[in-house]
């Protein structure tokens, strides 16, 4: 091999890893963003951090997650006498009340895009009859 190939690999195998460790860096900006913000999604996040690093190692990631056996537990029972008010102000029934919103309007979207559409256009504009000064 001749010293031109030899810098040329150098050069190709130096752009090849900083293309992966500037991949990696990209891959965890969201997960140190969502740590700093104490988001409840970290883990989530750093999902695509956690595979480039297994491609990088040459592993194949596989499909198993990291869950909590614990669940998020539920509101206490709503006392008898409550005003309706305050009960509509709870985050788990403005939740609800949200998805079941979104629900619906996808539901009536869904149903108004199997429908038959028209559109009309028009143009508008001025034509004259005359070539090189002469009347047609």
């Amino acid at each position: 091999m001749r010293l031109l190939d030899i810098v040329s690999l150098f050069i190709l195998g130096v752009l090849i890893v900083g293309a992966l460790f500037l991949v990696l860096i990209v891959a965890a900006i969201p997960g140190k963003l969502a740590k700093k913000r104490h988001s409840p999604w970290v883990e989530a996040i750093n999902v695509p951090e956690l595979i480039g690093v297994l491609l990088l190692l040459g592993r194949y990631p596989s499909a198993e997650l990291k869950t909590t056996s614990a669940l998020a537990t539920s509101p206490p029972p709503v006392p008898a006498g409550l005003p309706l008010q305050l009960l509509e102000r709870r985050p788990d029934v403005v939740a609800a009340e949200h998805s079941f919103n979104a629900a619906f309007h996808l539901a009536q979207t869904a149903e108004t895009a199997r429908l038959p559409s028209i559109s009309l256009t028009g143009a508008g504009g001025t034509r004259q009859c005359t070539l090189a000064g002469s009347p047609l």
